[in-house]
């Protein structure tokens, strides 16, 4: 009898199937064609430049993701990378693991892509944050830290985005290094692109 049935309904639930799978697989991002490629604006990278001649000259400090493509509402993790060339100085660099304000405003991330598509996802115009956490400082030498770029940058529309970030977390306590006391570290910039998306491949974090 099972058989039977079986029989009886094959065709429909093959047609069900294909059905199903053709649906799913035009839901996904396999197809979605990628934006127009952009240079950055020269005001955005002459910044940056200028920006970078102030970093510590021994540290050298970028920025990487984990791919050069996303779709938006897409988790995009970034990875901070700090390399002293010369450890026999005291610099040190921040190891707490969390913040109590939900991210580390020692970071800030400069953006420069199209016009109204990007905003901080806790811009409010009423808001109030309590920041600090437990943790203190240790020896820089080769240091990484990695981050969801999701809780400082939101993307809303596709196009070709250039990223760098201008960091506070290393310090120092010598008198030798006094001009670099609470100062603060700039990468150049990487490159990301940001498609549209379709709905069953979104993480949007606000």
């Amino acid at each position: 009898m099972i058989k039977a049935g079986i029989q009886k309904y094959k065709y429909p639930l093959l047609a069900s199937l294909i059905l199903s799978a053709v649906l799913a697989f035009f839901s996904t991002n396999f197809l979605v064609p990628e934006p127009a490629l952009r240079d950055p604006s020269e005001k955005y990278t002459s910044g940056n430049a200028e920006n970078i001649k102030k970093n510590h000259p021994d540290v050298k400090f970028w920025l990487s993701a984990d791919k050069d493509r996303y779709f938006i509402g897409d988790e995009i993790r970034i990875t901070l990378h700090f390399k002293n060339n010369n450890p026999s100085n005291d610099l040190f660099i921040e190891n707490r693991s969390y913040d109590r304000s939900g991210r580390f405003h020692e970071n800030k991330y400069i953006v420069d892509g199209p016009d109204g598509g990007w905003r901080d996802p806790l811009e409010r115009t009423d808001y109030f944050s309590m920041s600090g956490g437990l943790g203190g400082s240790e020896k820089l030498l080769d240091a990484t830290r990695e981050y969801s770029l999701n809780d400082y940058v939101r993307f809303d529309k596709p196009g070709t985005y250039y990223i760098y970030c201008s960091s506070s977390m290393i310090s120092s306590n010598s008198a030798r290094d006094s001009a670099y006391i609470g100062m603060t570290m700039t990468s150049s910039p990487i490159k990301i692109i940001i498609s549209e998306s379709r709905p069953l491949c979104s993480f949007r974090k606000t």
